[in-house]
């Protein structure tokens, strides 16, 4: 992970190294124009300035750079916590794997955030989570790790079915001042509830859309179909 970097890319970009750049190339496109098209006195300044150019697009990171480090990092995820879990078919029988991957928008206050070219929004700290659906109770496993500092954390979590409630979607508004307050940034981010029926709930950073609201109601289904066997068994019926 490229923490150095990473930091560079949150912070917002001063433009002083291209502008200066673009200032040589100017005035070594006029020294050669005044000179008749001579480009003895202008060659100079026009080679300080696409040198300074080039040296300050190749110090940026760039939202690919960003993108691959995650990857990098989350890399075969799903296969370790399975192993990690000890689930397979000869111990555990898989049903289903829901996988959820999104950057954290929870502490505004801390949190860098950017707005890439892309148009997505990025924060320093990103979050991956799988929902296992086994025959014999929900595993959930979670990694969250910072861009900008080594720092990153791990969880595992088992819950029985009978314990279970329902998975619910709450969208929620991330606000940030950026910029030196020049700019807000106004963000829709999204958790997933997962409801014991204790009251006491587990909770997933998930970026909305029709492959999640899909995921929420095959959970929930599962749910149901897992405890109403558990009651039938357990009255005997």
């Amino acid at each position: 992970m490229d923490f150095r970097g990473n930091n560079k890319y949150f912070r917002f970009y001063n433009p002083i190294a291209m502008i200066i750049g673009v200032v040589f190339i100017a005035i070594g496109v006029a020294l050669t124009i005044m000179m008749d098209f001579d480009p003895y006195f202008g060659i100079g300044p026009a080679i300080v300035g696409i040198v300074l150019i080039v040296f300050d697009l190749g110090r940026r990171t760039k939202d690919s750079d960003i993108n691959s480090q995650v990857d990098r990092e989350i890399k075969d995820q799903t296969f370790h916590a399975q192993e990690t879990l000890g689930i397979d078919d000869k111990k555990i029988r898989l049903h289903e794997t829901f996988e959820y991957r999104e950057y954290s928008f929870d502490d505004p206050e801390t949190l860098l955030v950017k707005r890439g070219g892309d148009g997505k929004y990025r924060t320093s700290v990103f979050c991956a989570s799988e929902v296992f659906l086994t025959t014999v109770k929900m595993f959930i496993h979670s990694k969250t790790f910072s861009l900008i500092e080594d720092k990153k954390s791990e969880s595992t979590i088992e819950i029985p079915y009978e314990q279970l409630d329902e998975v619910s979607i709450e969208n929620l508004q991330f606000t940030k001042s950026v910029n030196n307050g020049k700019e807000t940034y106004n963000v829709e981010y999204s958790h997933m509830h997962i409801k014991r029926t204790d009251g006491s709930e587990v909770v997933i950073n998930v970026s909305h859309d029709a492959a999640v609201d899909n995921s929420v109601m095959q959970i929930n289904h599962y749910i149901a179909n897992r405890r109403e066997e558990l009651e039938k068994k357990q009255s005997g019926t």
